[in-house]
């Protein structure tokens, strides 16, 4: 399909054309899915309930499983990370041997009718309820109970005006 822009179907799926996709991941989803524009997906498994779409820019990443219920919507540039190296480890990066690592994997899941704003971080374990709604620019390390709308901790403070005159 080069040169064309747009969504294109591949086996009756909804696959942007600047979409990559690891060869090792197992993808199961319904014909009314659909993953955009330059989404990166290299985890174990992917699977996709109807109507589910993962926006661009997005990066389903790990060694686990990432599941999206029916009508799920990830927002651009989001970042699922089923694996991540853990703090208690004497190495915490690629280059060092397996051994000197700690590498936490669990499964996220996404139940269905959930949005996912744009920006945000969901971590390893995490399960986000039905209808529930993660406004842009959440970090999500916790579960988020069916129906509940998270949104960033934001600190507000005063700044004198006397500072930039």
């Amino acid at each position: 399909m080069e040169g064309r822009k747009g969504p294109f179907r591949v086996f009756r799926f909804n696959i942007y054309s600047t979409a990559k996709i690891d060869p090792k991941t197992n993808l199961m989803m319904t014909r009314t899915s659909t993953i955009g524009d330059f989404v990166l997906i290299a985890c174990k498994e992917l699977r996709m309930g109807r109507g589910s779409q993962i926006n661009a820019y997005s990066a389903l990443l790990g060694r686990g499983t990432i599941t999206l219920g029916r009508d799920v919507v990830i927002g651009y540039r989001c970042t699922l990370m089923t694996s991540v190296d853990s703090a208690r480890a004497l190495k915490m990066n690629d280059a060092s041997p397996e051994e000197n690592r700690e590498i936490r994997t669990a499964p996220i899941t996404i139940k269905e009718d959930a949005f996912i704003g744009s920006h945000c971080i969901i971590m390893p374990g995490v399960t986000i309820g039905k209808r529930s709604v993660i406004g842009a620019g959440c970090y999500i390390d916790k579960d988020v109970e069916n129906g509940k709308v998270v949104l960033p901790k934001q600190e507000l403070r005063d700044i004198p005006r006397t500072a930039y005159l």
